[in-house]
Formats: C-alpha cells, sequence, structure tokens
C-alpha cells in the first residue's frame, strides 16, 4: 500500500532529482525557499496543499498531496536564462516520466498515483544586472493513510458552543505540548494561542482559531451547525532545510490529533479535515514564515426549542 508524508515525498523527490542531477542540469536541488544569494542554476521544491478526497473502510483514506517544482535560473539577457530554463524543465520532466514508468521507482513506492501539469513560466526580473527566469511545475500525488487506530466515540452529543469547542481543542492540543497527555507528541511547540498569532511570537507556534458557523441543515429539533476551525502551525521561514521539516512534523501531528479526537469528548458528531494548505506568509508585523493551516468542519449540535 502507498502511504507516506509530505515531509518524505518532498525529500525522496529531491533525492530522485538528485541522483540525476546532470541529466537534468541543475546545480543545487532543495526543499524550501532558495537561500538569500543562491547557486544557479537551482531547483526548490515546495508543499502547497492536502486534502482527504474519500474515505475507506477500515479506518483508511485515500489523500491528494499538492506540491510546486520551482526551477530558477540566471544569465545575461533573458534569452540566455530562458533556454537553460526550459533545458531543466524538459530534463524535470523526463525524470518524473521515467519514475511513473517504472512500477519499481521511489515515487511509485510513495503514491499509487501521480501527475504533473505543464509549466507556468513568470516574468522575468533583473538582479545585479543579471536577468533571472522563473517556472513553476506542479505536481499532485495520491497516495493511502490510516486514522490512527484506538479513537473512543461517546454516545451522545452535547450542545457546545463554537468557543468553548475552541477552549476544549486548545486545551487537549497543550496536553501533547506539555506532555501531560503523551499519546502524541508537540513538545518541541513553544507556544500556543487562542487567538491570531500575536505580533512578537515564540516559535514554532500554534493557533486555535473559530473562523464561522454554516447552518445549512436541521433535523427536526435539531440544529446542526458546522463549526469552521483552523488549528495553524507557525515556523519560522529559514532557507534551511530543518525550518521546514518543523512545520512539517508538527502539522502530522496535528492532523493524527484532530482524526484521533474526532468528536472532541463529545463535544460534537465528527470532524472532517477539509483541507491543509501550507502557506509562506508575510504577515503584518510578523515577517516571512512558514504557516500551515489544518482547516476543520466540526459538525455539531443545538436543540431547538419547539
Amino acid at each position: 500500500m502507498a502511504t507516506t508524508t509530505m515531509k518524505n515525498l518532498l525529500t525522496q523527490l529531491k533525492q530522485v532529482f538528485l541522483n540525476n542531477r546532470v541529466s537534468i542540469g541543475a546545480d543545487h536541488i532543495k526543499r524550501g525557499i532558495m537561500a538569500p544569494r543562491p547557486t544557479f542554476p537551482t531547483i526548490a521544491l515546495l508543499p502547497n496543499t492536502e486534502n482527504i478526497i474519500e474515505l475507506r473502510s477500515g479506518g483508511q483514506y485515500v489523500i491528494q498531496r499538492d506540491l510546486s517544482i520551482e526551477v530558477y535560473t540566471k544569465g545575461l539577457n533573458p534569452e540566455i536564462a530562458l533556454n537553460q530554463l526550459k533545458s531543466i524543465v524538459v530534463g524535470i520532466v523526463n525524470v518524473l516520466q521515467a519514475q511513473n514508468l517504472d512500477s519499481t521507482s521511489t515515487l511509485q513506492s510513495l503514491a499509487f498515483d501521480m501527475t504533473w501539469g505543464s509549466e507556468v513560466y513568470e516574468t522575468p526580473f533583473e538582479v545585479q544586472n543579471q536577468m533571472i527566469q522563473v517556472a513553476t511545475i506542479p505536481m499532485t500525488f495520491l497516495s493511502h493513510e490510516n486514522i490512527p487506530t484506538g479513537r473512543t466515540a461517546t454516545s451522545t452529543v452535547t450542545e457546545t458552543p463554537q468557543s468553548s469547542i475552541v477552549e476544549f481543542i486548545y486545551n487537549k492540543l497543550l496536553g501533547y505540548v506539555n506532555a501531560t497527555d503523551t499519546f502524541l507528541d508537540l513538545t518541541n511547540v513553544r507556544k500556543m494561542y487562542r487567538k491570531q498569532i500575536p505580533p512578537i511570537p515564540s516559535y514554532p507556534a500554534i493557533t486555535v482559531v473559530g473562523r464561522g458557523i454554516n447552518r445549512e441543515r436541521t433535523y427536526r429539533g435539531v440544529d446542526v451547525p458546522m463549526h469552521d476551525i483552523e488549528i495553524a502551525a507557525f515556523t519560522k521561514l529559514l532557507d534551511k532545510e530543518w525550518s521546514l521539516d518543523m512545520n512539517l512534523d508538527i502539522v502530522e501531528v496535528l492532523k493524527d490529533a484532530v482524526q484521533f479526537n474526532n468528536d472532541w469528548g463529545g463535544r460534537c458528531e465528527d470532524t472532517l479535515i477539509s483541507s491543509i494548505q501550507y502557506d509562506r506568509a508575510d504577515i503584518a508585523d510578523l515577517g516571512m514564515v512558514y504557516r500551515s493551516r489544518v482547516l476543520c468542519l466540526i459538525k455539531g449540535y443545538e436543540y431547538i426549542n419547539e
């Protein structure tokens, strides 16, 4: 069964490109953002999104992971840089095609399906009398995952306002941070907030924020609010792979925490992860950060007096 994580997917994809660096024609390949003064030509691998697209029996589900392959070249003029850029893109596609056709390849062991889209070329720009050209290749991987085992379900759902659900999620995650609950490990997180992140945070940080309520469904005597709650992980945006890895590791734990505690102690019927979004965010007062958001839809009950 093909299974992986976003961190492992990026790591293995980098290794595949390193093994074929000569045929691709890139001098530098890395995961995460480029260094302020990078070596050209360079390839940067960055996560975009994760979406659970199908739930299956036995606690298994199918997850779609989207990432970007960014290619950077430079030259004395746009034409020189563009020609080199196109050559590297062709080399990357050739390697991906070979991986896709070989059932024993590294990438085939991580996903049961992978596709890549057409490259997108950006407008060239000048840096220190050199022209920089950039192309992005989007990639999608489908693999299987399993919900953590051992979770329990309560027999009744307690009517709970969103503020109390946020408070319970915060306290549950705080237990993993403080190691008072050792089922999952978030001890590398330095600070948690029940609000948007403050101007001067301690990193890594987690925020738990209510984003709204959808009330489109009602049963007899029961309103069924869908609570939109965001759990976000913040780490410094550094040109070091460990900075990205720290963020990705926290997201994996948050994903397990949401799936394991899906009814949050009887305060809701179920929790679905609608999406995981990986951002390189320029946030006022914070500067540049890795911000990964686990977006949750939590199905609650509110009893209607008739």
